[in-house]
């Protein structure tokens, strides 16, 4: 992806030139056998594999899932990174700041994005980044009808002393409380929720099922659109700044991330996302339906019916899910310019054989959606053992007709390419709209717009990702 202040060419050169740079002025150096070795750092491995591991939390604001679309304000901006770096991301949910920094410090993750709280502490432990924003935390409570009649209504930190407060299991958050209480001295009993979130912690508080909870700002914020009956005008804390991490010792990343967040802070693309999910009231209140619908392990009004039909086929129906959603957006009213309908994109034909058409309910095109993998799968099973890969190709099949899928597996085979290996065929598959392909002698089908399938697998399994974060098996 492109940015007007930086072209794709300069884009590489400049990433190219400082990692020699940064290299050049703080190599690591490792002792083997006496002599001096160069270390491979964090930045060389993500540049070599061309992935990113980025850790997340799953909120209301930084990531969500919205009629099966993955979406989020940091979501957002580590995909503008990734592209930056000309890599692939990979995300993980970790909504705990303490679990988050222990991935981090094991090398599960190259970096943190979860905007955690800049503290010194924190700092002996990880590298922030400059920072990306700032917040409190805030005591969040029901509103009172009449605040002069309802004692249990506080209007200032000193009240809280022999109150139960709620918090999540947040070690700096937990410090913090502690401080409060030799600032007002007085105890306060604190509830560490161990498998809450913040946003679960405050609906219970709008539920009248506990009576405070204390919370970063942000989410509270976000929370009072639709909860109405909550409060957040009581600070427990003073600002602090908020940043990504990186592990202490990576250096060279984190000397790219911090330049990079310095160029996109000030493009009108961050301005754009800030307004997108930082301000519009239409957008939070998406992501909190769509939050509300996840944590109830759903991503769809059809998910018993692709939970029902994947075992037809042995796949995780989260997958079948993905491949649905890819066709048609969970619409079941869907059609395509070439005659496809329903949910599943079915071509008239292929309806005909499993006894749907456009009248049929969305279940039923399931169902048969589900028939057809079953017999894009007999025709591959012999000829693709690795069921992992399979999935790959019978995806293709169904996107743009095993005839073609067949032909580019003939031309990997000729090219000494391995065809039991998906990108190997992928390559033969894309180049089927060159003529130097297609009017090969092994290539029965002809000319294929082969980058509409390659995408379609690639999207499908990116998709597949998220739900399985987000929405357990």
């Amino acid at each position: 992806m492109s940015y007007d202040f930086l072209s794709s060419f300069h884009r590489l050169f400049v990433l190219w030139f400082s990692i020699l740079l940064i290299s050049c002025n703080s190599l690591n150096i490792k002792i083997i056998d006496g002599e001096k070795q160069p270390v491979n750092t964090r930045l060389d491995e993500i540049v070599k594999s061309r992935k990113l591991r980025a850790l997340i939390d799953y909120n209301s604001i930084d990531y969500f899932i919205y009629r099966g679309r993955p979406m989020g304000y940091q979501f957002e901006i580590l995909n503008h990174f990734a592209d930056y770096l000309g890599v692939e991301l990979e995300l993980v949910v970790e909504n705990n700041p303490r679990n988050a920094i222990e991935r981090l410090k094991t090398g599960d993750v190259d970096l943190v994005a979860s905007e955690l709280a800049m503290s010194l502490s924190r700092a002996q432990e990880v590298g922030f980044t400059n920072p990306v924003g700032r917040s409190r935390s805030v005591l969040v409570q029901r509103k009172p009808e009449e605040k002069g009649e309802n004692s249990s209504y506080i209007q200032q930190p000193l009240e809280l002393g022999g109150k139960k407060v709620w918090i999540p299991n947040d070690r700096y958050l937990i410090r913090r409380m502690h401080n409060l209480m030799e600032e007002i001295g007085d105890s306060i009993k604190l509830e560490v929720a161990f498998d809450k979130s913040q946003e679960e912690l405050i609906a219970m508080v709008a539920a009248g099922e506990i009576p405070y909870v204390v919370a970063d700002e942000r989410i509270a914020k976000i929370s009072t659109l639709y909860n109405a009956s909550i409060d957040i005008q009581v600070p427990v804390s003073f600002y602090h700044n908020v940043a990504w991490a990186v592990k202490k010792e990576e250096t060279e990343l984190l000397g790219i991330v911090n330049e990079w967040l310095t160029n996109f802070y000030s493009s009108p693309i961050a301005k754009a996302l800030a307004n997108k999910y930082l301000e519009a009231k239409r957008v939070q209140f998406m992501a909190q339906s769509s939050i509300n619908f996840v944590r109830k392990g759903r991503l769809s009004e059809y998910d018993e019916s692709f939970k029902k039909f994947a075992k037809v086929i042995d796949w995780d129906w989260r997958l079948l899910a993905a491949l649905a959603f890819q066709e048609s957006k969970f619409d079941p009213k869907a059609q395509s310019w070439a005659g496809a309908n329903g949910i599943m994109q079915l071509m008239p034909e292929t309806a005909l054989k499993y006894g749907v058409d456009s009248l049929s309910s969305p279940q039923e095109h399931i169902k048969a959606g589900a028939m057809y993998i079953k017999w894009l799968e007999e025709q591959w099973k012999d000829k693709i053992p690795d069921p992992e890969e399979r999935k790959k190709f019978v995806m293709a099949s169904y996107n743009v007709g095993i005839g073609h899928v067949f032909d580019a597996r003939r031309l990997a085979a000729k090219f000494n390419r391995n065809p039991n290996h998906w990108e190997d065929v992928a390559f033969y598959l894309k180049n089927k709209a060159n003529p130097r392909y297609y009017n090969d002698a092994v290539v029965y089908y002809g000319y294929c717009r082969g980058d509409e399938p390659v995408n379609f697998v690639k999207e499908i399994f990116e998709r597949y990702r998220h739900y399985r974060q987000l929405v357990k098996n």
